[in-house]
């Protein structure tokens, strides 16, 4: 009896998984994007179907239906040779819905001419390695993402993109669709996104720069915002304690009050209409500040001298004044002390 329960049981396990594989229908699928692979041509597959396997320079932007994966359009676009038809795609990827998926391919060259309007495109559907990617050419692409209402933005896309070398291989994402989504591997992300998935904070160029609220960060860390910190220790070279040494040209005040009259900012410091240009390197400035200050220092302890010198100076004509006074005084009382000639 309990051998033939266990049975039963062991049945009714296999079929439930039956029942469950036949409503959860997972169809699989292979995209291919090429960059410096001259003789291979992009791919894309789905389930049986071979959607295209060819070249055509540029991306390659194929939309599917989340209901039956059934094809909306299929479109190629010469983002390499053309800004129109990046702004195209922008449009094209814009006008992606809730109820839609994206594919993404290169073939040959894509990123030479990417427009501001494709960047941001990019951004609002989660594509940043797309969006921050070095505008030269053939390296290899891939995506595969969800669409959003318009203005809204996602975070659900996996991307592969590689160097631009002959020896890379191709942007190839495997995987399957599956109750309108999708489950694909990928390479690592080069962003992050807010925990609601609206928008990537902190992302990665190609350079390796690190951006925080900026996609475009021209240093190694750039931050669009407010840091704060408890410390932060700068590494700096050539400490102007040289400010001490002998051989130190000291401009006179005189020089210095000249050159403000003119200039409107000290010898040495960047004037007010750089920094809002193009901000304050602390390292550089903490030097100039410093030596601003050892200057002044070297200023006070002249100026102290002379004003030592002078307090000298003063005492010493007091005393000189006191000395006057003194005889001044006992020649008075001689001139007094003589007797008066009586007048007849």
């Amino acid at each position: 009896m309990r051998v033939l329960r266990k049975s039963l049981l062991a049945i009714l396990i296999v079929f439930s998984c039956m029942v469950v594989n036949a409503q959860i229908e997972q169809v699989p699928f292979v995209i291919h994007g090429t960059g410096a692979y001259h003789s291979n041509y992009r791919m894309l597959k789905i389930g049986d179907r071979e959607v295209y396997h060819a070249g055509g320079r540029g991306l390659r932007l194929t939309i599917l239906l989340k209901t039956d994966y059934s094809i909306v359009s299929d479109q190629e676009f010469d983002t390499y040779g053309s800004t129109i038809a990046c702004d195209n795609l922008a449009t094209k990827l814009n006008a992606l819905n809730k109820g839609q998926i994206g594919v993404l391919t290169s073939y040959d060259a894509w990123e030479l001419n990417l427009s501001d309007n494709l960047i941001t495109a990019f951004m609002r559907l989660g594509l940043t390695k797309a969006a921050v990617t070095e505008k030269t050419c053939r390296r290899p692409y891939a995506a595969i993402f969800e669409g959003a209402t318009a203005g809204e933005e996602s975070s659900k896309a996996v991307e592969v993109s590689f160097m631009n070398t002959p020896n890379q291989p191709f942007a190839e994402i495997r995987g399957y669709l599956s109750e309108g989504s999708f489950v694909a591997s990928g390479t690592s992300p080069n962003a992050l996104s807010r925990p609601q998935g609206d928008g990537a904070e902190l992302i990665v160029d190609y350079r390796g720069n690190v951006g925080v609220g900026t996609i475009k960060p021209k240093h190694k860390f750039e931050v669009a915002g407010t840091i704060r910190a408890k410390e932060i220790k700068v590494d700096s070279n050539d400490w102007p304690d040289y400010v001490f040494e002998e051989d130190y040209k000291l401009k006179s005040l005189e020089e210095v009050e000249q050159f403000v009259k003119v200039h409107k900012h000290l010898p040495g410091i960047v004037p007010a209409k750089k920094v809002e240009q193009e901000g304050v390197a602390l390292a550089e400035m903490n030097k100039l500040l410093l030596q601003k200050v050892e200057e002044l220092t070297l200023y006070s302890i002249t100026l102290s001298k002379e004003n030592q010198e002078l307090k000298g100076k003063v005492a010493s004509q007091k005393e000189d004044i006191k000395s006057i006074e003194m005889k001044l005084q006992k020649l008075i009382k001689v001139v007094n002390a003589k007797p008066q000639k009586e007048e007849y």
